[in-house]
């Protein structure tokens, strides 16, 4: 359980669980760039809103 004075453990304790579990993608990886109207991605999803 977190606390005010076990972070590290906790933080290494998280990470092996993510790890094992395969949820660790988003610790590993950088992120995405961010969405801009020149990207096509987001022309689409910003067209499967409009239809909804």
């Amino acid at each position: 359980m977190l606390n005010g004075t076990n972070f590290k453990q906790w933080q290494e304790n998280l990470k092996i669980v993510l790890g094992v579990m395969d949820f660790d993608l988003a610790l590993t990886v950088d992120s995405p760039p961010p969405l801009t109207d020149k990207n096509r991605m987001c022309m689409i999803m910003k067209k499967a809103n409009e239809a909804d």
